[in-house]
């Protein structure tokens, strides 16, 4: 899972959707926040992340993301099941940085020899609980 994680940082330093959709299966769900459903497969999960990362170009911006802690990983045969949390920061060019924790959920699968990512549901994790 290190190993995983350490690409997709380095994909997002680098602002490389392709890298970074490039570890989802071609049918994968991505479920995020501030979406009305999941975004279904690669092509699109590409399109969304280089939107994202070209928004953060635009304003001359830096992004980077790291996985706070240790994720909880449960394997179930040729599944992985891995959630944790992580921060992603955005650094602008006048110094002001913003910064945002998100719960994750990440469902592996092996297909073929290769572990890609089937479904991922992220949400932010600094909201305020619900009562």
């Amino acid at each position: 899972m290190s190993r995983m994680e350490g690409e997709v940082a380095r994909a997002m330093a680098e602002g490389d959707a392709a890298a970074l959709a490039a570890g989802f299966a071609p049918d994968a769900l991505l479920f995020v926040d501030r979406h009305s459903g999941p975004i279904v497969g690669r092509e699109a999960i590409a399109a969304h992340l280089g939107a994202l990362l070209d928004e953060v170009r635009a304003a001359g911006g830096a992004l980077t993301w790291r996985a706070l802690g240790e994720p909880r990983v449960a394997v179930h045969h040729d599944l992985i099941l891995d959630s944790g949390v992580a921060v992603t920061t955005v650094t602008l060019p006048d110094g002001s940085v913003h910064e945002e924790r998100t719960n994750e959920l990440v469902v592996w699968q092996l297909i073929g020899n290769e572990w890609l990512i089937v479904r991922q549901m992220s949400n932010r994790a600094d909201r305020e609980p619900a009562h």
